[in-house]
């Protein structure tokens, strides 16, 4: 598997490095590890009865809706029950996953060429979740900033924008994630797909809890139900990981977690100019105008 190497770089010179094989990209700091092996075992594995799979692009809530299947899925008392880390099949080992026993709730951030195939050939059940492009941006910011493996990189907010836009980023382009997504659903009506909107769970969470525990066929209550939100949100979740009551490996240079920030919708504001707003907008009618995925489209 040949690699092109990428530098990253702001008008101050602050930066890292990219490594890059086709529609994948990975911080160059992962160059040693192997790739070719891990994508094939990904593409291999197979499938259980009941397993789930969540996709999603980076920073648009998938601890947040991993935290939710797992617990819409997992009987018992909530209030007894942690917090989880998701099972990200992109860089986790596989073999001790092939031997679980019962059905699994897995993650990925890949396209769906590199999604089990044994999953989507049996009609697995789906679920690819989204977020406004401009919050998942800002989200992004801070999570490289903090993020060991791209050096920690304070990059300008301006050249941030431009690298998150064309997509120089590990799993590259938000757009062409989400564009590849739709034109398989259109490819193929058989694909066993419910798509969740960030900002739905955040506006009517217990709608949207409904509507995936109706798609993943288990039956809560609506007490249960309202005590899986509860349990869930980002101040519960965060507040696990600052006691040491479940481990985050993404840690800050002072070793505190940055896994969670704000889980907000609409903090974008707080940080594009009108002029980054108006050229970001422009970008969203060229690449996503009639996207299923567009947040300008959210009002179902």
């Amino acid at each position: 598997m040949e690699w092109e190497r990428i530098e990253v770089r702001d008008e101050n010179g602050v930066g890292f490095d990219l490594i890059q094989h086709e529609e994948l990209i990975l911080p160059a700091t992962l160059q040693h590890m192997e790739h070719e092996k891990q994508l094939k075992m990904i593409r291999e594995f197979k499938y259980k009865k009941g397993d789930i799979l969540l996709c999603s692009y980076p920073k648009t809530g998938t601890h947040w809706l991993s935290n939710l299947v797992y617990f819409l899925v997992t009987p018992g008392s909530v209030e007894s029950m942690k917090t989880v880390q998701p099972t990200l099949m992109d860089l986790v080992p596989l073999e001790p996953l092939e031997k679980v026993e019962h059905s699994r709730v897995l993650n990925s951030h890949h396209r769906i060429n590199r999604l089990p195939f044994d999953h989507l050939e049996q009609g697995g059940k789906i679920i690819v979740l989204t977020r406004d492009p401009k919050d998942a941006m800002v989200s992004y910011k801070y999570h490289v900033q903090n993020f060991e493996m791209l050096n920690r990189s304070n990059l300008s907010w301006n050249n941030f924008f431009d690298i998150w836009v064309n997509g120089k980023l590990p799993c590259g382009s938000f757009f062409d994630y989400y564009n590849s997504w739709e034109k398989a659903l259109k490819e193929n009506k058989e694909l066993n797909v419910l798509i969740v909107h960030f900002e739905h769970l955040k506006t009517n969470g217990l709608k949207e809890l409904r509507r995936i525990q109706d798609f993943l066929e288990v039956n809560n209550t609506e007490e249960r139900l309202k005590e899986i939100l509860d349990k869930c949100n980002v101040t519960k979740m965060k507040a696990d990981i600052d006691t040491g009551e479940v481990e985050s490996l993404l840690k800050d240079s002072d070793g505190k977690s940055f896994l969670y920030r704000k889980g907000e919708s609409g903090d974008w504001k707080n940080h594009f100019t009108v002029a980054l707003n108006e050229h970001f907008d422009n970008v969203l009618e060229e690449r996503f105008k009639d996207s299923i995925f567009n947040a300008e489209f959210l009002a179902g």
